[in-house]
């Protein structure tokens, strides 16, 4: 599971996620719901603890790329 938080916020989203090594793409399944949603996002491996990914929630799509970064 992916928990996505935010500064300042308690709220949080969890997800579900797969990935084939020889990508750059994950899939994340949203948790909170029986809907068959997945995201496709670009990914990067940082170390061997933790991982970046495209911005999940774009407000603008004209808006450069941004990524997060998860961590164990």
């Amino acid at each position: 599971m992916v928990i996505k938080t935010e500064s300042g916020s308690s709220y949080k989203d969890t997800f579900y996620y797969s990935f084939n090594t020889n990508t750059t793409k994950i899939a994340l399944t949203p948790a909170w719901t029986d809907d068959d949603i997945v995201f496709s996002l670009d990914f990067e491996k940082i170390d061997e603890n933790s991982f970046k990914i495209e911005n999940l929630y774009p407000g603008i799509p004209e808006a450069p790329k941004s990524y997060m970064i998860f961590g164990k």
